[in-house]
């Protein structure tokens, strides 16, 4: 389920767990004073406003722990690509791949300022002018398996903060990043539901 709100998307997946939820925002970059806002239309969601922004995925928080004090959230992973290209490995892709890790994971990631292609990092844009055509940013989102997140919360009494603890494994592919690196997906690839995503489509300025 997708909801748009003026400033951010929710989506959610209550057929997988009522406590599947994520928020994904854009944030302005070079002024915190420039107004972003989500249009909805029938080609997808533009992006308004102007200049870099960077992207933020940030899963519902499902209660309170003391090794968590912003709350345990449930993870979800994100698929990015840009024009039919994958954000990560910059190659055409239909579905996620852990070999090379092709997509984020949220937690730890929450941070993405922008998508790698032809050996460099270009930023998100906003800001589309009529006499160009968009960029396409399409973001597929899978939560994780209700049971896999049950599994990690009976976990916690004996393991502690496992997703603050590998903040410090990065990947080596995807380009440098200026906001925030990209962290290596630990958990067991069949953690992810991957019966059950919702596809977003943002329509971004082109480079």
């Amino acid at each position: 389920m997708i909801e748009v709100c003026d400033l951010s998307l929710r989506v959610s997946f209550p057929e997988v767990d009522e406590r599947a939820s994520v928020q994904i925002s854009f944030h302005a970059v070079e002024s915190p004073q420039i107004k972003l806002n989500l249009i909805p239309t029938e080609a997808g969601i533009v992006l308004g406003g102007f200049g870099k922004v960077v992207l933020e995925l940030l899963p519902q928080a499902t209660f309170r722990h003391p090794n968590y004090p912003s709350g345990v959230r449930y993870p979800m992973v994100a698929l990015l690509r840009l024009n039919g290209r994958n954000a990560l490995t910059g190659e055409p892709c239909t579905r996620l791949n852990r070999t090379p890790q092709n997509y984020f994971s949220a937690p730890p990631q929450r941070f993405i300022d922008g998508y790698f292609v032809e050996g460099r990092v270009n930023s998100f844009l906003a800001g589309i002018r009529n006499e160009d055509a968009p960029t396409l940013l399409e973001i597929e989102i899978f939560p994780m398996k209700q049971r896999s997140f049950n599994y990690f919360l009976d976990r916690l009494r004996f393991v502690g903060n496992q997703f603050d603890s590998v903040r410090g494994l990065t990947l080596t592919h995807g380009g440098e990043r200026s906001i925030e690196p990209v962290y290596e997906d630990l958990c067991s690839f069949g953690d992810w539901d991957q019966t059950h995503s919702e596809k977003l489509l943002i329509q971004l300025a082109t480079v």
